[in-house]
């Protein structure tokens, strides 16, 4: 059984004394409201796991639930996995090839159910409005029998050693299916409702997985070992509700990780276009790139020379797009470095010697790089498509305040083609200096076993083209504000005894 309550209280009337925020200040006194939910969920679980000749192994799990959040009819619902796994090498001789073999391959299905109380509408109590408690309905419809929502994954692997184990891969390529989910889709608000509570949503994600490890010198002196991993993975979009076929800009079969984004109207020639001095958007929402990056990368490097041993890591992430808040928020407050120039200079510089004329008299100084339309049209079907364009166009010669066509609500660098940046990046996640105390020395002090002592720097070096962001904090599509990041330096002391 699960149970949540939620109980808050508001302030009505405003307040008494203003800016102090209690509610013994408030005018007409403070408004309590205390919401319950319940939830129980019985559950089966078993587990068999199978070895043979300790070569070959099998696990098996099935769990079933039964959920009072779904319909009596669809309540009791069950997921199993199993894995299985083989070690060839120790199967058959092959080690004239193989130091080591094994492979295996994996499946799994888990469940899900709705939050309480999704499956009838009900009224809704509203805050009090002139003494008086509103009731209202939900504007989603709900279906009583909604079923339950699946999730699946399968995965298949290689793990092959050669050379004495001194050169080896992994290899993993991995298939995931998410739904069909629950999910509110959009009504025709004539229907009285704005959505409806439905199964269909399917997404499926395919990637594949590599790590690279390797010995290429080992002697007695000096060792070498060298490990890389590179991992690619995509979701798409398999399938939204009977017959329809996009969601929102995406279509069935296409990446689900798109950006759709609104753009700068521009000429032929790809300049844009301004009005007034300021650059005009489209109202058509253009395709940019996708946010899951094309590749994710690792790698590390191990060198020892008698007692001292160097390691370093290097991991980042190639392509992809992230929308760039901090930067965005920069250019509307006015204090990215690069609005420090002359032309913001010469609007401060007007604006102190006659601050009454300043945006009527003096409109600035700024004349930004585009053309303006003199005449003609431009015909575009529903998806952009250009139908005929007999625009004609002259430079843009109106002078604008910088910050106007920099930071302003409508301005170059507050418009969403502008604000998405690369996710690629390259970090050198940490160097690592060990000494190792020769084992003479700690014959002579007689009390240690092992010891040794390190060096250690942890984000070392961060390229990247995305402006503010360490973008090793970030998966999604947008970065918010962040933590920042810190370079450490440290020294590590081991003994054993």
């Amino acid at each position: 059984m699960q149970e949540y309550k939620d109980s808050y209280m508001t302030t009505h009337g405003g307040l008494i004394v203003p800016g102090i925020y209690t509610f013994q200040n408030a005018v007409e006194g403070a408004k309590g409201k205390t919401e319950k939910w319940e939830k129980e969920v019985g559950s089966f679980y078993a587990n068999v796991n199978l070895d043979y000749k300790n070569y070959l192994f099998l696990n098996l799990t099935g769990r079933m639930d039964k959920s009072s959040t779904l319909p009596i009819n669809n309540n009791t619902y069950f997921y199993p996995s199993v894995s299985l796994s083989g070690v060839i090498s120790d199967m058959f001789d092959i080690s004239s090839v193989f130091s080591y073999l094994r492979a295996r391959a994996s499946y799994a299905r888990v469940g899900g159910d709705l939050d309480p109380y999704q499956l009838k509408s009900a009224y809704i109590t509203g805050d009090l409005w002139n003494g008086q408690t509103p009731l209202y309905t939900n504007d989603e419809l709900k279906d009583a029998n909604i079923k339950p929502e699946f999730s699946s994954s399968a995965e298949f692997g290689v793990d092959a050693r050669f050379f004495n184990n001194r050169l080896g891969f992994d290899f993993c390529y991995f298939f995931a299916k998410d739904g069909p989910q629950i999910f509110s889709l959009s009504t025709p608000s004539s229907s009285g409702y704005e959505t409806r509570l439905v199964n269909g949503l399917t997404y499926k994600r395919r990637g594949i997985e590599l790590t690279l490890t390797a010995n290429p010198v080992q002697t007695n002196d000096f060792s070498w070992n060298i490990s890389g991993n590179i991992s690619k993975s995509h979701r798409y979009l398999e399938k939204i509700y009977e017959d329809i076929q996009n969601y929102g800009y995406i279509r069935k079969g296409e990446r689900a990780d798109q950006i759709w984004v609104q753009d700068f109207m521009y000429d032929p020639d790809g300049q844009v276009i301004y009005k007034d001095g300021l650059p005009v958007r489209d109202p058509i929402k253009k395709h940019i790139g996708n946010y899951d990056p094309d590749f994710i990368f690792g790698f590390h490097n191990q060198f020892r020379f008698k007692n001292v041993t160097v390691s370093f890591s290097l991991d980042g992430n190639i392509s992809g797009k992230i929308y760039n808040e901090i930067a965005m928020n920069l250019w509307k407050s006015g204090r990215h470095e690069d609005s420090d120039n002359e032309w913001r200079l010469a609007d401060w510089e007007a604006y102190k010697a006659n601050p009454e004329g300043y945006g009527i008299s003096y409109k600035g100084t700024f004349v930004a790089p585009g053309v303006v339309v003199t005449g003609g049209e431009l015909k575009r079907d529903a998806d952009g498509n250009v139908i005929s364009d007999t625009r004609t166009f002259a430079p843009n010669t109106t002078p604008v305040l910088y910050q106007a066509w920099a930071g302003s609500s409508n301005s170059y660098y507050r418009t969403e083609s502008q604000t998405y940046q690369s996710r690629t990046y390259v970090k050198l996640r940490d160097v690592t200096i060990t000494y190792n105390l020769p084992s003479s020395l700690l014959k002579k002090i007689g009390l240690l076993r092992t010891a040794s002592i390190s060096v250690v720097g942890r984000n070392l070096l961060y390229l990247s083209k995305a402006d503010f962001l360490d973008l090793d904090q970030f998966t999604d599509a947008s970065s918010a504000l962040q933590t920042p990041s810190t370079r450490n330096f440290g020294i590590n002391i081991n003994a054993t005894f």
